[in-house]
Order: C-alpha cells, then sequence, then structure tokens
C-alpha cells in the first residue's frame, strides 16, 4: 500500500523541516516543533496525541520516537507483539533514532540503546564516545563523531 499525504494536510498548511519515515507510518515536524504522523491505515498508533512539540523526531519499524524541547525522549506506538515502547527516564538527549529498538546520545556524547523490554540494562555502549549522532537500523548502530569520523557495530 502506498503512503498518502498527511490526512489533515488539506485542513490546513504547514511547513516541514524534518521527515522521517518507517515500516507504516511517517512523521514531519514543522518549525514550531508540532508533530504530524499518518500511517498506512491500519496502524493509528503511531499517531501522537494532539499538540506533541519536538525538536526531532524519527519513525522506526514499530514505534515513534522524539526529543522533547529539553532532549527527554518520548515515544509511542508499539506494534508487532511490542506491547508499548519505555523511554529511559531522567536522560537528557541530544540525538535519537530507531527501528525496532532505539538508540539516543546523551549530553555526554554518550550512545545509550533500549528496547524490550525497555530497561537500562539493555543498554549498550561503543567504546570511544563522544558522539554527536546516530543512525538504527535492523542490523547496525553507526555513530557519527564531532570530527566526521563513524563507528558501527550490531547492537547486543
Amino acid at each position: 500500500m502506498l503512503f498518502r499525504s498527511p490526512p489533515d494536510a488539506g485542513e490546513y498548511a504547514f511547513a516541514t523541516q524534518e521527515l522521517s519515515v518507517g515500516a507504516v507510518a511517517a512523521c514531519s515536524l514543522e518549525p514550531s516543533g508540532a508533530v504530524h504522523c499518518w500511517h498506512n491505515g491500519h496502524h493509528p498508533e503511531m499517531v501522537p496525541a494532539k499538540g506533541t512539540i519536538l525538536a526531532s523526531v524519527s519513525v522506526g519499524q514499530t514505534h515513534v520516537c522524539g526529543l522533547d524541547p529539553s532532549g527527554r525522549a518520548e515515544c509511542w506506538g508499539g506494534i508487532f507483539e511490542q506491547a508499548s515502547v519505555v523511554e529511559p527516564q531522567g536522560v537528557e538527549l541530544q540525538a535519537i533514532d530507531c527501528y525496532d529498538s532505539t538508540c539516543g546520545v546523551d549530553l555526554d556524547g554518550e550512545v545509550r540503546c533500549w528496547g524490550e523490554p525497555g530497561s537500562e540494562e539493555d543498554w549498550i555502549e561503543p567504546n570511544s564516545p563522544p558522539y554527536v549522532n546516530l543512525s538504527i537500523s535492523l542490523e547496525m548502530v553507526c555513530t557519527l563523531k564531532a570530527t566526521g569520523s563513524v563507528e558501527c557495530w550490531k547492537p547486543a
């Protein structure tokens, strides 16, 4: 099934500064931080609560995560037998990305990953921080350093 444009696009115009597409949903982020998500018609849980404001957004395979303006992770969704997504509490992040699990870069440049069941024990840490950004897929996580160098590894 092809995704169609956001269902609310005809109701009002919005500018998009960021776009993320996952397996069954897509989200756009306005300059104001307002998030608009739409899905393939079968997964309404992939749409955030009305009024959600984020600094960034990432759509994964089974859920959506973003960073609120203070750097805390906010996640929703949870399909394919994943009952819900649990983000770490009390951790401020500068970058976030998700696929089946979710990884973020904290303010110290350390990578934190979580997923089923969403506990801190599931976090994995690469060897040579600090990092400034990352990208996660089914088979690997890649991190970017401020120097422009990249490290990739398989999740635990």
